[in-house]
Parts: structure tokens; C-alpha cells; sequence
């Protein structure tokens, strides 16, 4: 009995009074940091990382999506798609020091691309393990093929700083039409870190208001009539601390009711709840909420002990709405009796709002995708035509020139067809006028049919002459006009090349010499051959050569076996490296405003490419000759040519 009058004496007396109140205060206080606020804010700023790995992720994911798309859509060749996806993902940096990257690897695995570990690209990872003998990469491939793209934690390098190893997570997402497996990844340092922080300030803000108390409570204990006032000061100061807080926070007695809130509820919300409100009235929609058994359920798992975690939407006075990422935390005493349940709700409006846009940003960008392919389609198009124009009309003007050329050649032969028959004919009037006079001698007749045989002679030669020239000019005019294949000798169709040329060389010191085997046959289009051999030809005497010194252009050919292959050399000025690799340009021409258009090597390019289904090498430099290696099929395939290169 004395020992219980003791302890009801000790209970009432007035520093005991004050010290209840400190020790559930400072409880209170710090059960809300550790137990809701540090969890929280780790596992929130945890899945906010989370959701801007998937975010980066998605990101990149898309970016190969278009080269793919591209490539499927012919606008990329064959495996230039993979490569420019590798290049754009392998710049791309983000992060607070733009120390971010992303990876490739493939489901063998083997890393495609790392930015930070080049020596990793190439390599078989499936044995590939973090220091805790983690096999990541074999991981990766396990749960990306499950689901798509999922998280995975391991040990990894801090950054570029191989000698420090951390744990990270990073969030991987498989492309399945090239195997890929693209992923970034956070350091959970990172986050620890922030967290610490976090909670430092908040601990420094809880120790000075702790002290606050503490000196509050020491200084009433010494001062037991300032003890009433001195107790109103804390709980002025608790109050303005959970007043200020960022989340909204209600605080709730076992039944329900609201005892408490915040000014972030106003914020919130809109609104303070009346004192005779209840969690039940709180205005928010919780997501899979059937009503309000649902709510009960929740209190009554507070009521138990068991926290609840839950995503609601609320409506503000201005009638938007509030995304919300809310908790109800049971407070209880020593017995573990709940006394009074907090309910928590963080505005994660932002967030949600961003994902939103960026999945109403990929549906625009899909969009807008396909309108530029429409758009590239239309230009493909329209340059096709140009380009068939701009063929045409170098046809046409290179068929000028090789008119004007044989009418001059051909000129020669018909000249002294005319002055031998000219001349025949007056030998012959001097004969008819003797014979009529009488005068006809043998003699007189001896000599004129020595002259009509030597006039006769020189005419026919003159005249095969110029027979010869108008079937060689005749074969390879049709040949540049008509669009087909045809079997020809190469031998005899170069020295009709030759003969069709010859009145470009007739008053210049160079020469063009013919080195071809007899037996080759081709099937082709002997004009675009024709229009090749013509253009390379007055390239060089354009080009390659001046005036005075004699130069020689070679023409020659062998069999290879792919087909045949025709090599064209001067021995003239020669090109540098930069005209070298222009040389195949559209407009490109080292005789601007001289005449020169640029468009005759382009066509002769797309000539050998597209329309004899070859290819075209080039060796040239200054001073040194320029050579090209021209290698086409004996028999045209009659279908598309493939897409080849010039080197």
C-alpha cells in the first residue's frame, strides 16, 4: 500500500507531469521521421528514380523504334539503322553532372555498346559477374525476355571511376526485332545520400525543436509556476512544425474522427476540415475503392497495428485534379495499444502529369513520324524525276556531240569523193570533145583510163570510209536511244566507241589506244556503256590534259569472275584527295562557269550502279594519272541492280 501511495504521489507531481508530455512529444516526433518520414522519403525518392529510369529508358527505346522504322520503310539501308541508334544512344549523357548513359547489350549476351567501358563492346557477358558474384547481364536477359523490360540490382563502378564499386539499379528494355537489351541504371548511393540529407535537415529542425522542448521543460521543472506557460510554447512549436510540413497530414483517433491537420490539407484539398469530420469524409477518390468499406477496412488495419499504403485522387476547390501518394501510420504507446492513427498524403501530381505528357508526346511523335516519311517519300520522288531529267539531258547533249563530231569526220571522205568525181568528169568532157574533133588518140585514151582508175579507186576508198563512219555512228546512236540489252562483241563495239570519238583527238596531240581480247561477249545495255566510255573520255581531254603535251587515254579489259572488267587510264594532271572524293557529287566540276556542269560523272556513277548493276573504283593523284576500274556483269540480271558503293 505504501509502495502504491508512493507511485500515485511520484506520478502527480509536476516535473512528471512535464515529462509525459516531452517523452510523447519527442516519441511522436520521432516515430513520425523514422517510421513514416525516412521510409517514405527513401522509398519515394526510390521510385521516382525508378519511374525516370523506365522514362530515359522509353526514351531510347523510341529513338530505336524510328531508325528500325526507317530502315523497314527503305529510307536506311540495311544495317544503318542499328548504326545510328548506337551512335545516338552512345553520346546521349543526362543526370545532375551529366554522368548518365545508356548501354546496349544483345540476348546472347554480348555488349553492343558501353560509352564508359569501351573495352566491353564486342565481349561475351554471359560469365560476367559483379563483385558480389552477381551474374547481371545473364539476369538481365532472363527478366527482359519474362516481362519486356524489368529492374536489376547489382554492384557496378561508380561512373568512369573504376576503382569504386556500388550498388545500382538500372532498369533494362529488350527490342526484340534486333535482340537488343537497352538499359540505364542509378546508384542507390545517390538516393541513400539524398535520403540522408533529407532526413539531416529534418533531424537538425527535430533537434532544435527538441531542445527547444527540452529547455523548455528543464526550465519549467526550475521554474514549476512558469511550468503551464512554458508548456504552451512546445506544443506551439510541435504544432508549427507538423503545420509545415510538406505533406498534408491528418491525425486521427481510433474511431476515425479528425483531431488534427495541417496547412498542406488547404494546399491539398482546398479546404480545412471541421472538427466533427471524419476520414470517411475526406474528399479524395481512392483508386480500387468500392466505397466505404473500403475506408473501414483501412482504419481498421491502422486500428491493428498494420500500416496502409494507397494512391488517391483529389479534387481542389478549382476543381482540379490532385494526384496523391498517401499512408496511414498507426501510432501507438509502449503497450502497443494505437491511440492515434496519422494519415499522410504526399502531391505526386507532377510526376504522374509528366508521364502523361510523355505518353501523349510518343503517340504525336508517331504521328509526326510517319507525316515526315510522307513528306521524304514525295522528295524521294520528286528528286527521282529530276534525276531521270537530268539523264536525259546528258544523253541528249552527248548524242549532240557525237553528231557534230562524225559530221566533221565524215565531212573528209565525201570531199574527195567530190573533187575525184568532179575531176573524172572534166577528163571525161576533154575525151568527148577529142573523139567529136577527131583528134582521139590511143595515147590520149591510155592516159585517161589510167587517171579514171586512180579517181575511181580514191572514191571507193573515200566512200567505204565514209560508210564505215556512218555504221559505227548509226550502231552507237540507236545503242544511246534504244533502252535494251543486246549481245555485242566488247572489241569491236570499243573501236566503234573509237571511231565515234575520233573527231575529238583529230586536232589535239593526244591519242586513245584500245587493249581488249577478242572473245569477250556481253548482254547489256550497250548505251549506257557507250555514254560511260564518252563521258570518262571528255572528262580527261576536259580535264585531265592541256593543250600541248600528248597525252594517252588507255581503254582495256579482262575477264574476272564476276563478270568483266573495264579499266579506263589517263596519264594526265591526276586529282587530289578532296576531289577524289567528290568527284561522283551532283554539280561538283573544277570548271564552274567554263562550261562544265558537274553532272557527268554523277550520271556516269548512277550509269555503272543502276543501270549496268557494276561498281566503279578510283585511284588518282596529282600528277600521277587517274585510273577507274569498271567491273559489270556478262549477263545483265534484267532486274533492280543492288546498291553499291564507289571507292
Amino acid at each position: 500500500m505504501r509502495r502504491s501511495g508512493a507511485l500515485r504521489t511520484f506520478m502527480q507531481t509536476t516535473w512528471v507531469k512535464i515529462a509525459i508530455p516531452i517523452v510523447l512529444s519527442v516519441v511522436l516526433i520521432f516515430g513520425v521521421i523514422f517510421a513514416v518520414q525516412i521510409p517514405n522519403t527513401y522509398n519515394a525518392l526510390l521510385e521516382r528514380k525508378k519511374s525516370a529510369l523506365q522514362d530515359n529508358v522509353m526514351v531510347a527505346w523510341n529513338l530505336v523504334q524510328s531508325c528500325y522504322t526507317m530502315e523497314l520503310q527503305g529510307l536506311l539501308a540495311s544495317g544503318e539503322g542499328q548504326e545510328m541508334a548506337i551512335q545516338m544512344l552512345a553520346r546521349m549523357r543526362f543526370g545532375p553532372e551529366l554522368k548518365d548513359y545508356f548501354w546496349i547489350n544483345d540476348t546472347r549476351p554480348f555488349m553492343i555498346m558501353h560509352p564508359y567501358l569501351p573495352e566491353l563492346n564486342g565481349m561475351d557477358l554471359s560469365n560476367y559477374k559483379d563483385a558480389t558474384g552477381k551474374n547481371l547481364f545473364m539476369e538481365m536477359v532472363r527478366k527482359s525476355s519474362a516481362t519486356g523490360g524489368s529492374f536489376v540490382d547489382y554492384q557496378w563502378q561508380w561512373q568512369d571511376n573504376s576503382e569504386r564499386i556500388l550498388p545500382k539499379i538500372s532498369y533494362v528494355k529488350r527490342f526484340e526485332p534486333w535482340n537488343w537489351i537497352i538499359g540505364t541504371g542509378a546508384y542507390l548511393e545517390d538516393i541513400k545520400q539524398e535520403t540522408i540529407r533529407q532526413t539531416r535537415e529534418m533531424l537538425v529542425a527535430s533537434s532544435i525543436a527538441l531542445a527547444c522542448i527540452i529547455a523548455l521543460s528543464l526550465l519549467s521543472i526550475a521554474q514549476a509556476r512558469k511550468a503551464s506557460q512554458r508548456l504552451t510554447e512546445s506544443e506551439a512549436k510541435m504544432h508549427k512544425i507538423f503545420s509545415q510540413a510538406n505533406e498534408a497530414l491528418f491525425i486521427l483517433d481510433t474511431r476515425g474522427n479528425i483531431l488534427q491537420c495541417n496547412q498542406a490539407v488547404t494546399g491539398v484539398f482546398g479546404y480545412t476540415p471541421q472538427k466533427t469530420a471524419s476520414f470517411g469524409n475526406i474528399p479524395w477518390t481512392i483508386r480500387d475503392d468500392d466505397g466505404t468499406e473500403k475506408r473501414e477496412s483501412m482504419l481498421e488495419n491502422a486500428r491493428s497495428g498494420t500500416p496502409v499504403r494507397f494512391e488517391a485522387i483529389a479534387v481542389n476547390k478549382d476543381g482540379e485534379n490532385r494526384y496523391l501518394d498517401a499512408a496511414i501510420v498507426p501510432i501507438a504507446d509502449e503497450q502497443n495499444v494505437v491511440f492515434h492513427i496519422l494519415v499522410s498524403a504526399m502531391d505526386v501530381t507532377e510526376r504522374i502529369e509528366s508521364q502523361l505528357r510523355l505518353e501523349k508526346l510518343n503517340a504525336s511523335l508517331e504521328q509526326r513520324v510517319l507525316e515526315r516519311t510522307e513528306d521524304l517519300e514525295q522528295s524521294l520522288n520528286t528528286l527521282k524525276k529530276t534525276r531521270d531529267q537530268l539523264v536525259m539531258t546528258e544523253k541528249m547533249a552527248a548524242l549532240g556531240r557525237l553528231v557534230a563530231g562524225v559530221a566533221h569526220e565524215i565531212n573528209t571522205p565525201l570531199g574527195l569523193g567530190v573533187t575525184n568525181a568532179t575531176y573524172l568528169q572534166e577528163r571525161l568532157a576533154a575525151i568527148r570533145e577529142s573523139y567529136e574533133t577527131g583528134k582521139f588518140t590511143k595515147g590520149e585514151f591510155e592516159t585517161f583510163l589510167k587517171a579514171a582508175d586512180s579517181a575511181a579507186e580514191s572514191m571507193m576508198l573515200n566512200l567505204t570510209r565514209g560508210a564505215e563512219i556512218i555504221r559505227s555512228f548509226k550502231q552507237v546512236a540507236v545503242d544511246q536511244e534504244v533502252e535494251q540489252t543486246r549481245d555485242f562483241n566488247l572489241h569491236e563495239y570499243l573501236r566503234e566507241v573509237q571511231l565515234s570519238v575520233q573527231p575529238k583527238f583529230k586536232h589535239s596531240p593526244h591519242t586513245l589506244e584500245i587493249v581488249c581480247p577478242a572473245d569477250i561477249t556481253l548482254k547489256t545495255y550497250p548505251g549506257a556503256l557507250t555514254q560511260v566510255l564518252t563521258n570518262l573520255i571528255m572528262n580527261s581531254l576536259i580535264h585531265a590534259f592541256d593543250d600541248t603535251t600528248p597525252g594517252v587515254v588507255t581503254l582495256s579489259a579482262r575477264s574476272i569472275p564476276s563478270g568483266v572488267q573495264i579499266t579506263y587510264s589517263d596519264n594526265g594532271k591526276g586529282m587530289n584527295a578532296e576531289q577524289c572524293s567528290k568527284i561522283f557529287d551532283p554539280f561538283f566540276t573544277t570548271k564552274q562557269g567554263q562550261g562544265g556542269t558537274g553532272l557527268g560523272m554523277h550520271i556516269t556513277y548512277n550509269l555503272i550502279t543502276q543501270k549496268l548493276c557494276g561498281n566503279i573504283q578510283l585511284e588518282s593523284a596529282p600528277g600521277k594519272g587517274t585510273t577507274f576500274r569498271i567491273s559489270i556483269p556478262l549477263e545483265h540480271p534484267d532486274s533492280a541492280c543492288p546498291l553499291l558503293e564507289h571507292t
